[in-house]
């Protein structure tokens, strides 16, 4: 299966190739929390975590790193 991707500088879908046959990076920033705490803000990482999963049941080295907030 191919995995396609909005490419929103592109403002087009386009097919998944890593950089690094066989080897991917990810890097997350933690949520920006400028309210009270809401659902909304766990989003990114559940996105993420699916993201991260599909692509090591599909073979690639992934190192997936998120950057804590501060506060």
């Amino acid at each position: 299966m191919t995995l396609r991707l909005h490419d929103t500088a592109a403002r087009a879908v386009r097919e998944f190739i890593p950089v690094h046959p066989g080897a991917v990076s990810i890097y997350l920033c933690g949520a920006t929390v400028q309210a009270p705490p809401h659902i909304g803000h766990i989003r990114s990482g559940i996105n993420f975590d699916i993201f991260v999963r599909w692509l090591k049941a599909s073979g690639y080295r992934t190192t997936f790193k998120v950057k804590e907030p501060t506060l």
